[in-house]
């Protein structure tokens, strides 16, 4: 099958889901510097026997196709050769962010404990706002703390769920961080913006410009390398400084 060379060559890339099974969609066109694509069909020199002195005739063996590949490293394309060379990544933030903090004795009061940027004060009791009472031991005072960040409505508080123990208190972020890939179609749209209908309109609107423009010219024919724009101005280098065309 006949490749197309130079300019006019593509490269479309896919990822199998069942290995040895051709994909059916799902490609993506990759660019790429040289490649040197080409299927081989080698030849098996025959090992039998009987036939006499005279080798015969070889066999051939199976079709290869194989081939080196120059690729740029670009931020969008490269992830897809990393992949092909290295398999499918790894995502390991899946896991809500967790934190704790450990207090060895009891808190102070008119103590602070700052979340984030807000303050939240132990006091003996008859604690309002940001305010926390200190209980009859740390179990108590954790249990309160986590009480009383849980019901907060501050938003650099309520990021997380809080929970109190016997020494610490523990929180677990809200939201589970996640990697956000690109679909491999917003990917051929960065890779290649004008693709398919609407780079054939382009492509067309542009021959259509460039007809009537030269149409036009054609009525002012002349040999001056700057075309039917020189010739509608009537000045031509090549005819001498100064003089005008015979048009």
């Amino acid at each position: 099958m006949a490749r197309a060379q130079g300019a006019r060559a593509q490269m479309a890339l896919a990822f199998e889901t069942v290995y040895g099974t051709p994909p059916g969609s799902g490609f993506a066109q990759m660019p790429f510097i040289t490649s040197s694509l080409a299927a081989e069909q080698p030849l098996l020199a025959s090992e039998l026997l009987g036939y006499g002195r005279d080798p015969r005739a070889p066999l051939l063996d199976a079709i290869t196709t194989d081939c080196d590949v120059e690729v740029p490293i670009d931020a969008l394309g490269f992830g897809f050769w990393l992949k092909a060379a290295f398999g499918g990544p790894t995502t390991a933030g899946t896991v809500a962010a967790t934190g704790s903090i450990t207090f060895s004795a009891q808190p102070a009061v008119n103590s602070t404990l700052t979340i984030n940027g807000t303050a939240f004060t132990f006091v003996a009791s008859g604690a309002t706002g940001n305010q926390v009472n200190i209980g009859a031991n740390l179990a108590a005072t954790m249990t309160a703390l986590a009480v009383a960040l849980n019901a907060s409505v501050v938003a650099g508080v309520a990021l997380a769920t809080y929970t109190g123990t016997a020494t610490a208190l523990t929180m677990v972020h809200d939201r589970v961080a996640s990697a956000q890939p690109r679909s491999a179609a917003r990917q051929r749209r960065q890779l290649y913006p004008a693709t398919g209908a609407a780079q054939t309109q382009h492509l067309a609107t542009r021959a259509e410009r460039y007809r009537r423009r030269g149409h036009r010219g054609a009525r002012r024919e002349c040999p001056c390398p700057r075309g039917p724009r020189a010739a509608r101005s009537k000045r031509h280098p090549h005819l001498g400084q100064g003089r005008r065309a015979a048009l």
